[in-house]
């Protein structure tokens, strides 16, 4: 009988969660770098002076930050 290595899965599952990212990033990349990347910024809502972006916590809360701030980070950097 073959003894199941619990953290070669481990190790295994963590190796496609990394290649997975990467292709995600370098898919976000691609369109970041589109000229036509800025029609997706979101509206500059009340209260706000530019168009931001929302990343939520799972816990609960969010940061908020500069959406176009950081799609032309991410184009430079």
């Amino acid at each position: 009988m073959t003894k199941i290595n619990k953290q070669a899965i481990d190790i295994g599952q963590l190796a496609q969660k990394l290649a997975q990212g990467f292709y995600a990033y370098s898919a976000a990349m691609a369109v970041a770098n589109d000229e036509r990347a800025i029609n997706l910024a979101p509206i500059v809502e009340p209260g706000q002076i530019v168009p931001v972006g929302r990343v939520i916590h799972k816990a609960g809360g969010e940061h908020i930050y500069d959406f176009l701030f950081y799609l032309e980070w991410a184009k430079t950097e």
